[in-house]
């Protein structure tokens, strides 16, 4: 605030008392530790609140399956443990956690809407411990919306790295144009690009980790659904030797399906491959 050698102006010396005020407030007292505590409890709880409510109101069948519940609430605490981890030792830049990991992975095994909302719930309660969350707000919510859009069906290992350039884009764009309208451009930090960078490449490993949940949890994903459609499939190839008829019948209905669920807007990869398997008994 001071160099060494300069004088003391009126100026500068509300500068450090407003700088004094501000420390003495960060020090609280240890009577006052409790209530802050609390307060971060109850923050938390309403918004698990609130995500339990949506669901309730429009997924409710996802409380039919412990997998489901289980996978939705687990994803946003663990991220949520590890940034206040970060946070609290000072460990990098709570920027470089992958945050849209868990909306992929929640668009992949289950919908758009309830992705959304995991990640809102997420992102507002790591906000809370962070000293300029509007910034992480506007950010995460822009990235996470960027990945649950590029990422509508997950069936080839490229969608991984084209949704994590589109959510590494987003971060630029947003942070760009907030900085040049908070600061006219003028002090832009460049260590944010860098984390950007760090957090696209993280996204990355996405794809495996989502192999691990699939056998975790007991989902199929559409990797899985279209490895089972190939049809050098041993299964596959087996049938087409002792019923080449019946095969050939299955592979008709499967492409008639898939073409219906896509006009109806089901999904296309699940019904396709429940038709190719329709007639395995035979």
């Amino acid at each position: 605030i001071i160099d060494r050698g300069e004088t003391v102006t009126d100026e500068l010396y509300d500068i450090l008392r407003s700088y004094e005020i501000d420390y003495e407030k960060r020090n609280i007292d240890e009577a006052k530790i409790p209530y802050k505590f609390i307060g971060q409890i109850i923050f938390v709880l309403i918004n698990f609140v609130l995500m339990t409510i949506f669901l309730s109101l429009f997924r409710a069948d996802y409380f039919e399956h412990i997998r489901n519940v289980a996978l939705i609430y687990a994803l946003p605490v663990v991220l949520s443990i590890i940034a206040a981890f970060m946070v609290s030792h000072k460990m990098l830049n709570v920027f470089m956690l992958p945050c849209c990991f868990v909306p992929i992975v929640i668009r992949v095994f289950m919908d758009s809407r309830t992705a959304f909302m995991v990640h809102c719930a997420m992102v507002m309660i790591i906000s809370m411990i962070l000293t300029n969350n509007y910034e992480f707000v506007v950010l995460q919510i822009a990235a996470g919306m960027t990945a649950i859009h590029s990422l509508r069906e997950l069936s080839q290992r490229s969608q991984i790295v084209r949704t994590a350039f589109m959510v590494f884009l987003t971060y630029v764009v947003f942070y760009t144009g907030y900085s040049f309208y908070h600061e006219n451009g003028i002090k832009m930090d460049q260590w944010m690009y860098i984390c950007f960078t760090v957090n696209g490449v993280l996204l990355l490993f996405t794809y495996p980790l989502l192999w691990m949940l699939e056998k975790v949890f007991g989902f199929t994903s559409d990797v899985t659904l279209v490895e089972l459609n190939n049809v050098h499939n041993p299964l596959l190839q087996r049938m087409t030797e002792v019923a080449p008829g019946t095969f050939q019948h299955s592979m008709q209905v499967a492409n008639l399906s898939a073409e219906v669920a896509n006009k109806i807007g089901a999904k296309a990869q699940l019904v396709r491959t429940g038709a190719l398997y329709h007639d395995i008994g035979k």
